[in-house]
């Protein structure tokens, strides 16, 4: 089981800069919908009188319902981010936090690390094994094999 924990951590940190990419997108496209939604205006009910010529507010019900599913979207890939995070922030040691993040999001290999802080490799593979099975719980492996399973 613990293998399986640390491949399926491994697959998620890497796509870390995907989340967070794919975030700054959808907070664009929030802003330009907040912007169409400004110059949206409801028509004239004097001018109208009674029947709605303009597609204004047909576009402003879109415009709301695009936002509310972009919205969503958000919330979907801040909640992978944060998951993300709140694993790094339950490592204790900041040192062994850097790290795991050097390896798993930014896809350092460990032998080079090794060299860089002259450990030997076959010492901190079992490490961060450890560490990380350490901080994969049953509640965040769930989490793991729901997303496995989308």
């Amino acid at each position: 089981m613990t293998d399986q924990r640390i491949v399926l951590f491994r697959a998620e940190c890497r796509r870390y800069s995907d989340y967070l990419r794919e975030w700054r997108i959808i907070q664009t496209e929030l802003e330009i919908i907040q912007h169409k939604m400004e110059n949206v205006y409801s028509p004239d009910p004097r001018k109208s009188a009674g029947s709605v010529k303009s597609g204004s507010s047909r576009s402003l019900v879109a415009l709301i319902a695009a936002k509310d599913r972009t919205l969503e979207k958000s919330r979907s890939v801040e909640k992978k981010i944060e998951w993300i995070m709140r694993c790094f922030y339950s490592i204790p040691y900041p040192a062994y936090r850097a790290l795991i993040w050097r390896v798993y999001v930014q896809s350092n290999k460990i032998s080079d690390l090794a060299e860089e802080f002259g450990i030997p490799t076959d010492t901190l593979y079992p490490l961060i094994s450890n560490i990380v099975s350490g901080i994969i719980t049953d509640e965040r492996l769930k989490y793991l094999m729901q997303k496995q399973i989308n």
